[in-house]
C-alpha cells in the first residue's frame, strides 16, 4: 500500500507490519527546495501500475507539477515527467501500457502518457473553472469519468483509441 502526507512524502508499506518499507521525498518545488504536498485525497494521485510489479507512479501539486516513478522492489525513483500543472489524479489502464493523469491549477487537462516513454497522447483542456479532481477508470478499461470542481462528470474514451475515433 502507498500514502502520502501533506509535506510531499510518499510511503510505502507493507500490511503485515506497522513500519514503513519505504520513504519517497522527492516531490519537492525544484526552484526553491522546499517540499509540497502531493496531492491526494485519499490516495487518488498514487497509482500502481497492472503491468510492472512494484512500480508505483505519483503525481505532484501545484507547486511541484511532476510525475514520478518508483521501483518499490529496489527502493529507487526510476522515472520523472514535469507537468504543466498540478496532478490531482493518476490512473493505469488495465489492457495497455498506457495511464491517465487529471490535472488542475492552471491546466485542467486530461493527458494520457505511455509508459516508459511518457509522452502525452491524448490532450483534453477543460474550462480554467474545471479542474479535473477526481478521476475512475470503467469496467471495460478503455474510458474514464471525471469528476470536475465545476461540479459535473465528464466521460472519456482514453485508452484504445483508434485513430479513426
Amino acid at each position: 500500500m502507498a500514502s502520502s502526507d501533506g509535506n510531499g512524502i510518499v510511503t510505502v508499506w507493507d500490511l503485515r507490519s506497522t513500519k514503513p518499507c519505504l520513504t519517497f521525498t522527492e516531490h519537492s518545488n525544484a526552484d526553491l527546495n522546499v517540499r509540497c504536498a502531493v496531492k491526494i485525497i485519499v490516495s487518488q494521485a498514487l497509482a500502481w501500475s497492472p503491468h510492472h510489479r512494484g512500480l508505483l507512479a505519483t503525481g505532484g501539486g501545484a507547486d511541484d507539477r511532476t510525475l514520478r516513478f518508483w521501483d518499490t522492489l529496489t527502493g529507487l525513483p526510476t522515472q520523472r515527467v514535469r507537468t504543466h500543472s498540478q496532478i490531482c489524479n493518476i490512473v493505469w489502464s488495465k489492457h495497455s501500457n498506457e495511464l491517465g493523469t487529471a490535472h488542475g491549477y492552471n491546466t485542467n487537462e486530461l493527458l494520457s502518457w505511455k509508459y516508459p516513454e511518457l509522452k502525452p497522447e491524448y490532450v483534453e483542456n477543460h474550462p480554467l473553472d474545471a479542474r479535473l479532481l477526481y478521476m475512475a477508470m470503467s469496467p471495460d478499461g478503455k474510458s474514464i469519468v471525471t469528476g470536475n470542481s465545476n461540479e459535473t462528470l465528464e466521460f472519456w474514451r482514453v485508452f484504445g483509441k483508434t485513430r479513426e475515433e
